[in-house]
């Protein structure tokens, strides 16, 4: 039956999606959630799966379009409820990661992104592009200017805490050099300097690498040559030794960086 055409369940955290065969055809299946337009998959039968992020508790209408070769449509509803909790419920502790998709200025969402680590409850040690490149800053601070954002936790507290005193020790010897009036080290992105060295520079998610690298000898896995936001969110996301506390329901990341 044409109104068949696709079937949706939930997998833990991972929404299944099965396209049936039609007659005629379908082209391909439009899918939109609360009437936002979140991407479309081709009309060939098979199967799929991925993530649905949705606050704990929360319902939402996912509307599937099935276009047919002659551009008619067919259309089915369901409702998903999420399975993670709210920002306000959370809490945060030694060496948790936070990634954003955003960004504090004119950059859209899904490009650059921004990360830090969680130094207590209500501190995080960060790197930034301006002076003081390295520094602590408030998590209400990072909430509010990326609401856009997830966050992961070390299943052990012990690795956290290590993760978290090798980055206040990284934003010592910055600070120490600083008083010096040597800037070491320098906010940059430049392909010249592995991602191993401490000394010459550093960036967001660099900073947040180097903690897990050096301290409890846990060294998150890069896909390219810069370790950006969207590396980091990838690896937590699946790393064996980390759990996701909260994921914002439009968290995305376009491009891999």
């Amino acid at each position: 039956m044409t109104s068949m055409f696709v079937d949706i369940s939930r997998k833990g955290r991972l929404l299944e999606v099965s396209i049936n065969t039609t007659n005629p055809p379908l082209t391909r299946v439009e899918f939109y959630l609360d009437e936002r337009y979140i991407g479309a998959l081709p009309g060939t039968a098979r199967t799929f799966q991925f993530p649905l992020s949705l606050p704990q508790n929360q319902k939402s209408k996912v509307l599937c379009k099935g276009v047919l070769q002659d551009e008619s449509t067919l259309t089915r509803e369901f409702i998903v409820q999420g399975d993670h909790i709210e920002p306000g419920d959370r809490t945060f502790l030694p060496g948790d990661v936070l990634v954003a998709c955003d960004n504090v200025g004119s950059l859209p969402p899904g490009l650059m992104g921004h990360s830090a680590i969680v130094y207590d409850e209500k501190t995080i040690i960060e790197a930034v592009s301006t002076k003081p490149y390295i520094r602590k800053y408030s998590v209400a601070s990072f909430l509010e200017e990326h609401p856009l954002h997830a966050h992961y936790r070390p299943k052990d507290p012990k690795v956290g805490l290590i993760a978290r005193n090798t980055a206040e020790k990284y934003l010592n010897y910055y600070r120490r050099n600083r008083k010096k009036g040597i800037e070491r080290p320098s906010f940059s992105f430049s392909e010249s300097i592995p991602l191993d060295d401490l000394r010459r520079s550093t960036y967001c998610s660099k900073l947040v690498w180097i903690a897990y690298a050096y301290g409890p000898k846990i060294k998150l896995e890069n896909d390219h040559f810069l370790f950006s936001p969207e590396d980091l969110e990838v690896t937590l996301e699946k790393h064996p030794e980390f759990i996701r506390v909260y994921k914002h329901p439009y968290f995305d990341f376009t491009i891999d960086s």
